[in-house]
Order: structure tokens, then sequence, then C-alpha cells
């Protein structure tokens, strides 16, 4: 009858054989690969819309957003009092 002989295994397949530098460059390579086809992608999508939006459609959809969205577009009803009030405020901490 043959003895027990304990040892590891030949082949473990938990383990990777390869260089983890090599692993990491690669997967590093992959995701900025894909990030630059999806801003790439996202890029030309955007170009393709803009050139086929119309004035009128344009400007129903800036109707729709808050008004505080419009005020940072420089689109608000009334911008000069907005202003206005902003400099009052720096004025009544600039007289303390």
């Amino acid at each position: 009858m043959a003895s027990y002989k304990p040892g590891l295994p030949q082949h473990n397949d938990n383990i990777s054989h390869e260089s983890p530098v090599k692993e990491f460059i690669t997967l590093l390579t992959g995701v900025l690969l894909l990030i630059f086809i999806v801003y790439w992608l996202l890029g030309l999508a955007v170009d393709f819309a803009a050139e086929r939006l119309s004035y009128e459609h344009e400007a129903q959809l800036f109707e729709k957003l808050p008004v505080e969205w419009r005020d940072m577009l420089g689109d608000s009803p009334e911008p000069d009092a907005r202003l206005q009030a902003l400099v009052d405020d720096l004025q009544k901490c600039s007289s303390l």
C-alpha cells in the first residue's frame, strides 16, 4: 500500500500566474478606452441633436427649466433686479 505524502497541488485556479502590474495596466487601459469611447459617442450624439433642434423647440425646452437654472444661464426675466439686489447686499456688508 502507498503511503500518503502531503504536498501542494500542481495547479491552483485561485492564484494568478501573471504579474499584478500587468493585470492592473490591462484593466486600466480597458477602463480608460471605454470612458473615451462613451465620451466620444456622447459628443457625436450632442452634435447630431444640436444640428436638428429648431429654435422654436429649443425655446420650448428652456421655458420648462426651473427659474434658478434660467438665472444661471442668463435668461432670467429680470437679471438687472437680481444683480442690483446682490450689489445692495454687498454695500450693506461693506459699510459695517
